[in-house]
């Protein structure tokens, strides 16, 4: 039995929202000139092709600019139904409004690095509403280096509802294929090809006659495109010649 997917797709609209408040008890600062601060952070891919690769945990460390301490050092597991995190934490700090390094770091399943963000500068603050604070988070697994994508099929002719399952490839700078490069697939005319599974190069022919072109993406920008053609499945036989014989 397959293992179910977990993707991480942050801020996706109409998506599952999971709140993970987060403690820091890496460091014992309680005591005179220490309060409580409150950070938030709303990450978002670089890349709207991140929803193809599976995440299994996220890593945050929040180091403190004036002494590069670590502040906070916590690991977030995803769960089978996590398609959105919102992540808010508190933490000690010295003053009203103090300023961290922080840094992000997103696993898969077999624990190899996937996308990261940072250092970078944020605030945690002791006073009013805590605001998100945006964080772009970038592809760094196999792949990222890549400097094209192609598609190995020529033109593509299916009939309404028929299936048919698409190639492609990521380039190095060098022309060199680079296995295992995640690769999204989406359909820019919808009408007429689908792509159930963005993770998987397989398309569906819609109910509308007519040409359509499929787009391949690799998680750091480039794309390639393919044409496809759209009929209707004959639902008649005519005898041309030959019924004589």
């Amino acid at each position: 039995m397959s293992r179910p997917v977990r993707r991480l797709s942050l801020l996706a609209p109409a998506a599952l929202l999971v709140s993970l408040f987060l403690v820091s008890c890496i460091l014992d600062l309680s005591g005179p000139g220490t309060q409580t601060g409150y950070f938030a952070l709303a990450p978002a891919f670089s890349s709207g092709a991140a929803t193809v690769v599976d995440v299994d945990e996220v890593r945050l460390v929040l180091r403190r600019t004036s002494d590069s301490t670590v502040a906070l050092d916590t690991t977030v597991q995803m769960t089978v139904e996590d398609s959105v995190i919102d992540l808010s934490f508190e933490v000690v700090v010295k003053e009203t409004n103090e300023t961290f390094w922080l840094e992000i770091e997103c696993f898969d399943e077999v624990g190899s690095l996937v996308f990261a963000a940072g250092p970078l500068e944020v605030m945690a603050t002791t006073s009013g509403e805590v605001e998100a604070q945006d964080v772009e988070v970038e592809y760094v697994g196999v792949g990222s280096d890549a400097v094209a994508v192609e598609i190995l099929d020529p033109e593509v002719f299916i009939e309404f509802g028929e299936m048919y399952t698409l190639q492609a490839q990521a380039l190095d700078d060098q022309g060199a294929p680079i296995p295992g490069t995640p690769i999204k697939w989406v359909s820019l005319n919808t009408d007429r090809v689908t792509v159930p599974d963005a993770a998987v190069g397989q398309i569906r022919g819609g109910s509308e006659r007519g040409s359509a072109q499929v787009e391949a993406q690799l998680l750091t920008g480039p794309t390639d495109v393919v044409d496809v053609f759209v009929e209707p499945v004959p639902n008649s036989i005519t005898v041309v010649s030959g019924d004589g014989q």
